[in-house]
């Protein structure tokens, strides 16, 4: 994984999460970042795990990230859907509060873990254990303007 995104994906760094990159403390994966393409979109997979040292405290943070670049934007509105459907730690499209973030078409928020984002045919799922609803918000924000780029 590059240490400055190289495609539409965001990094912790880019939400102001600092560290030493690391593996994942439970499966012992490493970050990493995969770009495939198919006939109905360009997809990176990306997972990123920091740690985070404190003065004495240290913690993992982590980021899990999946980008589409659908080839149809008539694919968009079903293709959010499918993503709340699918969510790891949603439920259902219930799950999600659409909210404004300037520069996005779209935004979706659930209670704390996932956040969908949305232009044109670019589309954006998180999961991140992000502190607060504003966190979301911000994050969301990140995307909007390196998307506006």
């Amino acid at each position: 994984m590059p240490d400055v995104s190289d495609g539409p994906y965001i990094l912790l760094s880019d939400l102001d999460i600092e560290g030493k990159r690391t593996t994942n403390s439970v499966n012992g994966e490493g970050s990493m970042v995969k770009a495939n393409q198919s006939m109905l979109a360009d997809h990176w997979d990306t997972q990123e795990y920091v740690d985070v040292i404190n003065g004495s405290y240290s913690s993992e943070e982590w980021l899990y990230q999946d980008v589409y670049i659908l080839k149809n934007e008539d694919m968009v509105d079903r293709f959010v859907e499918v993503l709340m459907i699918d969510s790891v730690f949603a439920q259902s499209t219930e799950d999600y509060t659409r909210i404004e973030i300037p520069g996005l078409d779209q935004a979706w928020v659930t209670e704390r873990l996932e956040c969908i984002a949305v232009k044109g045919t670019t589309i954006s799922i998180f999961t991140h254990p992000f502190d607060s609803p504003e966190g979301m918000r911000e994050a969301l924000e990140v995307v909007a303007e390196k998307w506006g780029k």
